[in-house]
């Protein structure tokens, strides 16, 4: 049974607040959930990929006024995409604002890229043109695990690395989460990538240095809120094939 700092955390509209604490942790600023991700998978695992997330777009040149800017029409889809009542606005014209305000900026959009499953940079490289597919997979349940679930998974190169989306359909809530996996089944060795978030769907750079071709198994876990971050029972898995 979950412990009460648990369900105060992971409550019923608690997600929106707790994003925020855990985007100020990925950014290396104090917040309240310092405590709590001690103690739970679930945000240790939402930290991780968040950390990845912001780390990618401080590489990648993402800060105000660096860089070429995208286009208006590039915003307007990026708001629609988010499902925001106003435009987004373009940093064409923005002066480069001073360091706390790109920290809370840079953390607020690694709310909205958690919040809506699009890791990576995955909204804007949608508007301004797909990544190129390297390879694919069809995710099938396994046997003993739910059924009526599946889903697929993309291998995308991009100028900043490799990058894995995986979609799922008809994954039951639980009180769990889930995690997704790359798995090289000759050396019998799995890497995490990232938490599925509620929706089912996410994008996560694959990291760097790892070979697909060997980590080439797609593979879907349910976890346990037990502080056990290693994999516990496989629900989905496939293939990349080239």
């Amino acid at each position: 049974m979950p412990s009460p700092d648990h369900r105060a955390h992971h409550g019923p509209g608690e997600d929106s607040a707790r994003l925020e604490a855990l985007s100020l942790l990925a950014l290396g600023e104090p917040s309240e959930l310092e405590r709590h991700v001690e103690g739970c998978a679930e945000c240790r695992s939402e930290l991780s990929s968040l950390r990845r997330t912001v780390e990618l777009g401080r590489t990648s040149g993402a800060g105000y006024g660096d860089g070429p800017a995208p286009s208006e029409a590039v915003w307007a889809g990026i708001s629609a995409e988010l499902g925001l009542e106003e435009p987004a606005v373009s940093a064409r014209r923005t002066p480069r604002p001073p360091p706390w305000r790109r920290r809370a900026g840079l953390a607020a959009a690694a709310v909205l890229i958690a919040a809506a499953g699009l890791g990576g940079g995955y909204a804007i490289a949608r508007h301004q043109g797909s990544p190129a597919v390297a390879a694919s997979a069809t995710l099938a349940q396994i046997a003993g695990g739910p059924t009526g679930v599946h889903g697929s998974a993309t291998v995308h190169r991009t100028s900043t690395g490799q990058q894995l989306s995986v979609r799922t359909s008809n994954l039951p809530l639980r009180n769990g989460y889930y995690e997704v996996w790359l798995f090289d089944p000759v050396a019998n060795k799995m890497v995490a990538v990232g938490t599925l978030p509620r929706t089912g769907t996410a994008t996560y750079p694959v990291p760097p240095g790892l070979d697909v071709t060997s980590y080439h198994l797609v593979d879907v876990s349910a976890q346990d809120y037990n502080g056990n971050p290693a994999h516990q029972q496989s629900v989905l898995r496939g293939g990349l094939t080239w």
